[in-house]
């Protein structure tokens, strides 16, 4: 599994700078929780409480040009994909996770240690609830393999 990049760092610390409540999703949590995979770009779920939003805004404000904003003030929707462009790669600050709610994941996170950074991701149980929700063939197939794990 690969180091994050320096970018990814510099997010990562400015949203624990910021005290934002955010778990690791995507492709990362499975590698963090042993699959032999590469991970891709970034994806963090927020907390979506205003207090917690307000936190993940100032980390935004930090790292992207004022036009991304709209995205997150305007948008109607109840999940909202924000990009993050860090420098030659991006990650995707997700209101939401099909299969996950939030509160009680975050109660639930596991810290994992990518190099000498510890990171809040999904528990195992809440990986496999997120994986079997998903309707990506990789998903599934990254479902299959944490299975087989234990």
């Amino acid at each position: 599994m690969r180091d994050f990049t320096y970018h990814e760092r510099q997010f990562l610390n400015a949203l624990d700078d910021e005290c934002v409540r955010f778990l690791v999703v995507g492709s990362w949590a499975p590698a963090l929780h042993g699959l032999a995979l590469e991970p891709a770009d970034l994806d963090v779920l927020i907390g979506t409480d205003p207090g917690n939003v307000q936190a993940f805004l100032r980390v935004w404000d930090r790292m992207e040009p004022v036009n991304y904003r709209r995205t997150l003030r305007d948008a109607p929707a109840l999940f909202i994909q924000i990009p993050v462009t860090l420098g030659t790669s991006h990650a995707d600050a997700l209101t939401a996770v099909r299969g996950v709610d939030f509160t009680p994941a975050w109660q639930r996170r596991e810290l994992r240690a990518v190099g000498d950074l510890q990171v809040p991701v999904l528990a195992r149980v809440d990986l496999i609830a997120a994986l079997e929700s998903s309707e990506r063939q990789q998903d599934r197939e990254r479902l299959a393999l944490l299975q087989q794990q234990h």
